[in-house]
């Protein structure tokens, strides 16, 4: 992985589309004349891969990094950075298959800052995150070491040099997170104690005792239950027995009203035969009493 391409448009003293090329993929050095603009140009490359600390880039607002703070006309300022991929070193990224990425940055008068990833919009921390992949971290003080700090980086000792070397190459950044992971971690830790405690006192007792409680609640629904079939079983009996008792007294009234029709067909029976009989002994008294008179006429 190395820079293939820088282009700076507006940028600190590049007024106009400038485009640099020919980067050699080991080691380049910048030179020139004072004053041509050669710390512009690391300027540029720090400002789009991420910078904040604008004093690293020798101004003190956003502002500052658009050519002639806009007054010439230019009021906004990018620069764009192509990436030979080819190495295969953002394997581990969505570019992976990018044999060249390009990261651009951008920024108004009004102190607001654009960044891209091959044509999409992106968001700061997307980008410093993309740059950590190949542990790039603009933000690490021993990122960039500026002239006056030469002599200091030189008479280092070598634990000082290596501590350096493993912040610059994102060692450290890693051990911080590892840090910050593990008090996470034990945050995690403390809170699963904190309610696996609020389980057993709090919880566990009131899902036993729910858990009783359906329990009696299913038997009361079991016992309710047969109290119903028995219920129901019970009235269907009762009503069984009394409309038995209903067929039978129908069949006795049916049966006293047959007696009685018979004994009032006997008495009309009897009432015919008495007003016959009377009928007859009405006659045979007449005969008698005819007789009886002849036989005084002849006397």
């Amino acid at each position: 992985m190395f820079i293939k391409k820088l282009i700076l448009d507006g940028f600190k003293s590049y007024g106009k589309r400038v485009e640099i090329t020919d980067f050699d993929p080991s080691f380049n050095a910048i030179t020139g004349f004072n004053g041509s603009g050669k710390s512009n140009i690391l300027d540029a490359i720090c400002f789009v891969l991420g910078l904040s600390k604008l004093e690293l880039a020798r101004c003190h607002t956003l502002n500052d990094l658009i050519y002639k703070n806009g007054h010439a006309g230019v009021t906004t300022a990018s620069v764009t950075m192509e990436i030979d991929n080819t190495d295969g070193k953002f394997s581990h990224s969505d570019y992976s298959n990018s044999p060249v990425i390009v990261v651009r940055r951008e920024i108004n008068m009004k102190n607001q800052s654009k960044y891209y990833i091959d044509g999409f919009c992106v968001t700061k921390e997307k980008l410093m995150d993309f740059f950590q992949l190949v542990s790039l971290n603009i933000q690490n003080p021993h990122f960039l070491i500026m002239q006056g700090k030469i002599v200091k980086v030189v008479s280092m000792k070598p634990t000082e040099i290596l501590s350096m070397i493993e912040e610059a190459v994102g060692v450290s950044v890693y051990e911080n997170k590892k840090k910050q992971n593990l008090i996470r971690i034990e945050k995690c830790d403390k809170s699963l104690n904190e309610i696996g405690y609020l389980i057993d006192e709090s919880i566990r007792p009131k899902l036993n005792r729910i858990c009783e409680e359906q329990k009696a609640l299913r038997e009361y629904h079991t016992i309710k239950a047969r109290y119903d079939q028995m219920f129901k079983i019970s009235i269907a009996h009762r009503y069984l027995k009394d409309k038995h008792i209903v067929d039978m007294a129908d069949t006795n009234v049916e049966s006293h009203r047959a007696s009685i029709q018979a004994k009032e067909d006997e008495k009309f029976r009897l009432i015919s035969d008495s007003e016959t009989l009377a009928k007859q002994i009405e006659t045979l008294q007449k005969r008698l009493d005819a007789s009886m008179g002849g036989d005084l006429r002849a006397i």
